[in-house]
Parts: C-alpha cells; structure tokens; sequence
C-alpha cells in the first residue's frame, strides 16, 4: 500500500514538474495581467482550521482491508506501473 502512495504521489510531482510554465517575458506579462483579473474577481470566504490532531488513525495495519483498496484498484482497472493522481478534499 505504501508503495502504491508513493507512487502516486511521484506522479503529481512529475506531472506538476513537466506542466511547469517556461519563463517568457512576454508569458509573464501575461500571466501577470490575467492574475490581477482574477484577483479582482476573487471570492473570499472564511476557511476552517487544517486538522492538526493524531494522524495515527491512518497508520493501523487492518486499514487497507477495511477500504478494500485492492478491490478498488481492480474495479478501477489500476494496474502496478500506471500512474493515477488523487484530486480531492
């Protein structure tokens, strides 16, 4: 199970490093230009605090069996060497 976390999570830093934009002066203008728009246009809203408690919830040893990760990963049709990215909350 490890092995498949840290495989994910080389995936999103290889694919976050390879999108990374080339730095152009005519790039950054615009890019500086479209971030002032969006500050403009910016919603602020009051966030919760980040969870700061035990995360050793996450660490006990009948975890995998009880999400069914392997299941998962067979419905899903993930196999060993393909890389998969985790998008959520």
């Amino acid at each position: 199970m490890m092995y498949r976390i840290r495989l994910i999570l080389f995936a999103i830093v290889a694919a976050l490093a390879v999108s990374a934009p080339v730095a152009c002066p005519t790039v950054l203008v615009s890019a500086r230009a479209i971030q002032s728009q969006s500050d403009a246009r910016r919603i602020t809203r009051p966030v919760s605090k980040p969870y700061t408690g035990d995360l050793s919830i996450f660490e006990d040893p009948e975890r995998d069996e009880k999400l069914q990760i392997n299941r998962v990963m067979d419905v899903l049709k993930i196999k060993d060497g393909s890389s998969v990215a985790d998008i959520g909350a």
